[in-house]
Protein backbone atom coordinates (compact mmCIF):
# COMPACT_ATOMS: atom_id res chain seq x y z
CA UNK A 1 0.00 0.00 0.00
CA UNK A 2 1.22 3.49 -0.83
CA UNK A 3 1.03 5.19 2.56
CA UNK A 4 1.93 8.56 1.03
CA UNK A 5 -1.65 8.89 -0.24
CA UNK A 6 -3.31 8.42 3.18
CA UNK A 7 -5.27 11.28 4.72
CA UNK A 8 -6.48 11.95 8.26
CA UNK A 9 -10.03 10.65 8.65
CA UNK A 10 -9.62 7.97 6.00
CA UNK A 11 -10.82 4.43 6.75
CA UNK A 12 -8.10 1.85 6.13
CA UNK A 13 -8.09 -1.93 6.09
CA UNK A 14 -5.43 -4.03 7.73
CA UNK A 15 -4.44 -7.66 7.70
CA UNK A 16 -2.38 -10.11 9.68
CA UNK A 17 -2.47 -13.46 7.94
CA UNK A 18 -6.10 -14.61 7.68
CA UNK A 19 -7.34 -11.81 9.97
CA UNK A 20 -8.64 -8.46 8.79
CA UNK A 21 -9.92 -5.32 10.47
CA UNK A 22 -10.56 -1.64 9.78
CA UNK A 23 -9.47 1.57 11.43
CA UNK A 24 -9.50 5.32 10.89
CA UNK A 25 -6.33 7.36 10.31
CA UNK A 26 -6.17 9.98 13.09
CA UNK A 27 -2.67 11.42 12.62
CA UNK A 28 0.20 11.27 10.14
CA UNK A 29 3.68 12.43 11.12
CA UNK A 30 7.07 12.34 9.41
CA UNK A 31 7.75 8.86 10.79
CA UNK A 32 4.44 7.22 11.71
CA UNK A 33 0.77 6.74 10.87
CA UNK A 34 -1.67 6.59 13.81
CA UNK A 35 -4.85 4.55 13.37
CA UNK A 36 -7.89 4.51 15.69
CA UNK A 37 -8.78 0.86 16.20
CA UNK A 38 -11.80 1.51 18.44
CA UNK A 39 -12.44 -1.91 19.99
CA UNK A 40 -15.68 -2.60 21.86
CA UNK A 41 -16.22 1.17 22.21
CA UNK A 42 -12.74 1.70 23.73
CA UNK A 43 -10.33 4.01 21.95
CA UNK A 44 -7.15 2.21 20.98
CA UNK A 45 -4.46 3.75 18.79
CA UNK A 46 -2.07 1.62 16.77
CA UNK A 47 1.07 3.05 15.15
CA UNK A 48 2.39 2.02 11.75
CA UNK A 49 5.67 2.92 10.10
CA UNK A 50 5.67 4.59 6.69
CA UNK A 51 5.85 1.15 5.06
CA UNK A 52 2.48 0.32 6.63
CA UNK A 53 3.74 -2.20 9.21
CA UNK A 54 2.61 -1.96 12.84
CA UNK A 55 5.28 -0.75 15.29
CA UNK A 56 5.60 -0.29 19.05
CA UNK A 57 2.39 1.46 20.11
CA UNK A 58 2.78 1.41 23.91
CA UNK A 59 3.51 5.15 24.00
CA UNK A 60 0.00 5.90 22.66
CA UNK A 61 -1.81 3.60 25.08
CA UNK A 62 -1.77 0.22 23.34
CA UNK A 63 -1.54 -2.61 25.88
CA UNK A 64 0.14 -5.49 24.07
CA UNK A 65 -0.97 -9.09 24.44
CA UNK A 66 1.64 -11.52 25.76
CA UNK A 67 2.53 -12.76 22.25
CA UNK A 68 3.10 -9.33 20.73
CA UNK A 69 6.72 -8.53 20.05
CA UNK A 70 8.06 -5.24 21.42
CA UNK A 71 4.60 -3.66 21.80
CA UNK A 72 3.69 -3.85 18.11
CA UNK A 73 0.08 -4.91 17.45
CA UNK A 74 0.21 -8.39 15.92
CA UNK A 75 -1.38 -11.82 15.83
CA UNK A 76 0.20 -14.99 17.14
CA UNK A 77 -0.20 -16.80 13.83
CA UNK A 78 0.94 -14.15 11.37
CA UNK A 79 2.88 -11.40 13.12
CA UNK A 80 2.51 -7.65 12.67
CA UNK A 81 -0.59 -5.99 11.23
CA UNK A 82 -0.10 -4.45 7.78
CA UNK A 83 -2.04 -1.60 6.17
CA UNK A 84 -3.21 -3.14 2.92
CA UNK A 85 -6.14 -1.22 1.49
CA UNK A 86 -7.93 2.08 1.59
CA UNK A 87 -11.40 0.59 1.56
CA UNK A 88 -13.03 -1.07 4.58
CA UNK A 89 -13.05 -4.83 4.82
CA UNK A 90 -16.21 -6.80 5.48
CA UNK A 91 -14.20 -8.61 8.19
CA UNK A 92 -13.99 -5.72 10.60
Amino acid sequence: MDTKTLKVGQIVGMRSGAYGCNGRVVEITADAIYVDMRWESKLEIWKFNLNGISIDSRDVGHIPEMYEHDGAPSTYEAGNWILDRTEPSDKG
